[in-house]
């Protein structure tokens, strides 16, 4: 996606978020970035109205790769407030670098992700950092 088209109409949408997610469901990682790289561009472009990406990106997410997670963390910015729950629910997960990814995710929706407060407290005794830099 070009970064300064236009953005799509609405009624291109739905079509265009199916098929981003399912080049995001790839085994190959290049095309999972890239998809999820055009998710984040589109979020940029028109913010909660590409919200039916968000199961996508939480895939995104989840990826053991640094640069699909930071992508997806970016444009799960984009879709707030629908995207506050998910990144809520992510502060529970096993994984540190998921947890690591929706701290960052939810700071910066900022004020509007004040519900997540007493989540993200509780974080701060986490004790797993290592693996949270090191995308394990």
């Amino acid at each position: 996606m070009d970064i300064d088209a236009p953005p799509p109409d609405d009624s291109e949408l739905p079509a265009m978020v199916a098929a981003l997610a399912v080049r995001a469901a790839s085994e190959d990682l290049g095309e999972r970035w890239a998809a999820i790289e055009e998710i984040y561009e589109l979020a940029c472009k028109i913010g909660p109205k590409v919200a039916s990406a968000i199961p996508t990106l939480m895939g995104g997410l989840l990826d053991a790769d640094p640069k699909i997670g930071e992508s997806a963390l970016w444009a799960l910015g984009y879709c707030r407030p629908d995207s506050i729950e998910p990144l809520v629910e992510c502060l529970a997960l096993p994984q540190s670098f998921v947890r690591e990814r929706a701290a960052h995710a939810l700071g910066n929706i900022g004020d509007q992700a004040r519900a997540a407060a007493p989540a993200l407290r509780r974080l701060l005794s986490d004790g797993d950092q290592a693996g949270a830099r090191s995308g394990t």
